[in-house]
């Protein structure tokens, strides 16, 4: 199972996907309030398919156009997260 995120300018959306295909989606903006809602939904999209953190073998991130304190934020997360799948 892959978590994708990805950002285009101030729209966010966060994919679950398994053998290529998309089982869940989260969509929003971006209000100055990513370090909010990028866990907070994260762990929402995880609940709502009955998924433990553990099940997920890789994330992905994928930036168009975003702000440097967004990248940072995400790009964070991201590898924070791999780190943590890899131990």
């Amino acid at each position: 199972m892959k978590l994708e995120v990805n950002v285009e300018r101030l729209a966010i959306s966060m994919i679950l996907e398994e053998n290529g295909k998309i089982v869940d989606k989260i969509i929003w903006q971006d209000e100055n309030n990513l370090s909010l809602l990028l866990l907070k939904n994260l762990d929402k999209i995880l609940n709502r398919n009955k998924i433990k953190i553990t099940d997920l073998e890789k994330s992905e991130v994928k930036i168009k156009k975003a702000g440097l304190t967004t990248r940072r934020i995400i790009e964070t997360v991201s590898k924070t997260f791999d780190f943590c799948l890899t131990k």
